[in-house]
């Protein structure tokens, strides 16, 4: 089927699931990567792949949920031995690494969730006692995205925990 039987609207508005899609299969290439030899050179393309990623969203090609769902399948997948080196690929797509913060993803309200989620999945592979450096770390960059003020540590209907169901003292 050619692209000329599709009206130009339609395929720029399927662009943004294509690239998703190719992003996601070059990024499980990568991770094959890992399992060979030079681990250096794949942690190099994947630097590469999500500096590329994060462009893409500042672009408005793809949405934040698809690079989120990049960095989901890369911590999914990736060997233990690699999460320190890998995290900071993370860190820096949501954080940015200019002082002026214009290289990071605006993160939407919801999708702080995200966040955690990958730092949860990530946490889930650490040994207790080999990562501490890379636990610090994960939890530094959760104090850093939830701000204090997020709902979930809000009572909703605007009153004092002791008025709103806890016992005043």
């Amino acid at each position: 089927m050619e692209t000329s039987e599709f009206p130009q609207r339609a395929t720029l508005e399927n662009l943004a699931q294509l690239l998703s899609r190719r992003l996601r299969c070059i990024l499980l290439d990568q991770l094959g990567a890992f399992r060979g030899a030079d681990a250096s050179v794949a942690e190099k393309s994947l630097s590469s792949l999500f500096a590329f990623a994060a462009e893409c969203v500042r672009e408005s090609l793809i949405e934040n949920a698809d690079i989120l769902t990049l960095f989901e399948d890369l911590y999914e997948c990736c060997p233990e031995e690699h999460l320190t080196k890998l995290f900071p690929l993370f860190e820096r797509a949501i954080h940015g690494s200019k002082a002026d913060g214009s290289d990071k993803i605006q993160l939407k309200e919801h999708q702080t969730h995200s966040c955690t989620k990958i730092c949860r999945l990530i946490m889930t592979k650490l040994t207790v006692t080999h990562d501490l450096q890379l636990r610090g770390a994960l939890l530094r960059f959760v104090a850093r995205t939830l701000p204090l003020t997020h709902p979930s540590g809000k009572q909703h209907n605007n009153q004092p925990q002791s008025q709103a169901g806890g016992r005043a003292r």
